[in-house]
């Protein structure tokens, strides 16, 4: 295949990765996507990390001749050919470069349809989802590819309309060659000690590894003997409760403070597993999952997982994505009081087991509250199918304030009508019991180096320019 070498090169970055192995003397063509992983040597990863769409054949070959202190002036075009034939490119030479125009829907962006007459469009590279109506699908499409003018035409689309969609479009990175805008630098703000989120690894190559070990776990037989243990194990604990509270008082009792740090350490653990679920179950159902970390609430750190690919699947299937990390902590309750049962007093398991069984069911009871943004409200999202069941149903007060029409479906209606309501006092109530709290302590603890640290960040919020000039 003749190639010219005044033809621009595509930009790989969005779709693969170059790393080098552990040893450094080879390197690797990772795809995001999926697991291929295509073996090259240095030469080749010094050329391909210029494939980012701004240099021309011509350019890149100049840029190899120069720092490479190499004389092969065929090397670009053959590794574009050997490319080609491992299905990187396309063969058609028309659309190997520049395979989609600039500001078009981003090849890896997948459509999802939902039952209720709208689609999921999710971009796994950025683990991003954005509903639209069914009536926008087809314009969505030809963004990029037909003029403003014609499009609208075609698709009877208005032009405020299709500058909406491209604005969401945009914002969540699923148009070629247009990234949203970086948010501005702000000033620190102690609420930011209340949540934020670190992300640690890409877990999906070692899920992916390892689920085929545990598909018997999502089998009907699996799930009849599940269910039957949770049943007994709920009617023994239930005989026990005094036991179980009698131990709980006797070892407050005996380690006092300590007994915090080891239940912290439990819930820990529990969570984790829990996250580990999560994971497992979104793999098993053919999604992929790009990111696992830490979350901090009030400094308090838990795992999370990005389960954001869960929103294209069925029903059913989303409901025990978002189930799995309950139903994992279930089962460890069951094992933690069976073990608490067959062992003796003095025994560490004993104290163990009895730490992992309280911690289990005191953040089952947590996490199934669907007035926070918890399991227990992803669940009543995917059951009810409608997203963002929290902004939306404070925007349906808002517009009937407002006198506007009213956009939702009707029988999403009386939910999102309990929703805000319920949710406004809930988070009224807890952040006005936290911070009266924190006040009070502050008061009458430590005033005076609670006053001088409220005065230096004041000062700080007030005087200092977060972007400069």
């Amino acid at each position: 295949m003749d190639i010219d070498r005044h033809w621009h090169t595509p930009d790989l970055t969005p779709y693969w990765d170059i790393r080098p192995s552990k040893t450094g003397d080879r390197h690797y063509l990772c795809a995001k996507l999926d697991d291929r992983r295509i073996e090259i040597d240095a030469d080749r990863a010094f050329i391909l990390s210029h494939f980012s769409g701004k240099f021309t054949i011509a350019q890149i070959q100049h840029q190899y001749n120069r720092k490479r202190n190499r004389q092969n002036p065929q090397i670009v075009a053959t590794v574009i050919q050997e490319l080609i034939d491992q299905g990187v490119f396309a063969h058609d030479p028309d659309n190997m470069i520049a395979d989609r125009p600039i500001g078009s829907l981003r090849a890896c962006v997948e459509w999802d349809h939902q039952p209720e007459g709208y689609w999921i469009l999710n971009n796994p590279l950025t683990e991003t989802v954005l509903s639209v109506a069914d009536s926008d699908k087809a314009a969505i499409e030809a963004i990029g590819w037909l003029r403003d003018d014609d499009l609208c035409q075609q698709h009877d689309i208005s032009p405020p309309r299709l500058a909406q969609l491209r604005q969401w479009l945009g914002s969540k990175s699923m148009l070629e060659g247009v990234e949203p805008p970086a948010k501005p630098r702000g000033k620190f703000n102690p609420m930011q000690l209340l949540f934020f989120k670190k992300k640690i690894c890409d877990p999906d190559p070692w899920l992916s590894r390892h689920v085929d070990k545990l598909r018997w776990i999502w089998t009907r037989r699996f799930w009849y003997g599940f269910l039957a243990s949770l049943a007994l194990m709920g009617i023994v604990g239930f005989a026990q409760a005094a036991d179980l509270v009698a131990y709980g008082v006797q070892l407050w009792e005996t380690q006092g403070a300590g007994l915090i740090v080891k239940y912290i350490i439990a819930s820990l653990i529990v969570l984790s597993i829990h996250e580990l679920g999560h994971a497992f179950t979104l793999t098993h159902f053919g999604k992929p999952v790009k990111s696992m970390g830490l979350m901090f609430m009030c400094l308090f750190p838990a795992a999370y997982t990005n389960s954001t690919n869960s929103y294209g699947l069925p029903r059913y299937q989303r409901l025990l994505v978002v189930g799995a990390g309950v139903l994992t902590q279930l089962a460890i309750a069951a094992i933690a009081l069976f073990v608490w049962n067959v062992t003796t007093i003095g025994q560490w398991l004993y104290e163990i087991s009895y730490l992992l069984f309280s911690a289990s069911l005191f953040t089952v009871l947590l996490n199934l509250n669907p007035l926070a943004k918890f399991d227990g409200y992803h669940l009543l999202v995917a059951a009810t199918r409608i997203n963002d069941l929290r902004r939306r149903a404070f925007a349906y007060y808002q517009r009937k304030f407002k006198g506007e029409p009213e956009i939702e479906y009707p029988a999403f209606r009386p939910i999102l009508a309990a929703y805000a309501p319920l949710s406004l006092i809930y988070l009224v109530g807890i952040f006005g019991l936290l911070f009266g709290n924190l006040l009070h302590f502050a008061l009458i603890t430590l005033p005076a180096p609670i006053a001088f640290a409220f005065a230096l960040w004041l000062a700080y919020y007030t005087l200092w320019d977060a972007e400069p000039s």
